[in-house]
């Protein structure tokens, strides 16, 4: 008769399986905040090409941290709406320059989505200042945010090249 008392349920023991497990929880959310810096956020991360809008409005707040990063937005009135713009993390808008104030007219170009509370959010692919001329490219045609890829060195192109 076939003895059982050496056989085991988790070969490599109770120890190594909890170990893993507390790796997983670890670095899944870091792959899942891997697009942008939505970890934690009500909001779906996704940038959905499906719904990609053109709104042209008036800022009635700015919000850009200046300590710890975070991601920057703003709230703009476009017909007789009002949006809340995502731009992304303010370190890399500080790097570009970008300079926005209450009451500059932009114009956006971002898709659109609604948060799980049903707010309308619009995650910014391109703005424009339209009071300074400034304009500054956040994602690339496929949607990926430029702050993640790699060979970029500002929101103008490829290695600073003009497009």
């Amino acid at each position: 008769m076939y003895q059982m008392k050496n056989l085991r349920v988790f070969p490599f023991g109770f120890r190594t399986l909890f170990l893993a497990l507390a790796l997983c929880l670890v670095f899944l959310p870091a792959t899942a905040s891997a697009q942008g810096w939505w970890w934690g956020s009500t909001m779906d991360s996704g940038y959905d090409l499906k719904t990609v809008i053109d709104i042209k409005g008036i800022v009635t707040d700015a919000r850009f941290p200046e300590q710890g990063g975070g991601s920057a937005s703003l709230s703009l009135r476009a017909d007789n709406e009002q949006y809340t713009v995502i731009l992304g993390p303010a370190w890399y808008l500080k790097k570009q320059g970008l300079r926005v104030e209450k009451g500059d007219g932009l114009r956006v170009t971002g898709s659109r989505m609604l948060d799980r509370q049903g707010m309308v959010y619009v995650v910014a692919a391109n703005i424009a200042n339209e009071k300074t001329g400034q304009g500054i490219l956040l994602r690339d045609e496929d949607g990926r945010p430029l702050w993640r890829q790699k060979g970029r060195r500002d929101g103008r192109g490829r290695q600073g090249e003009q497009q």
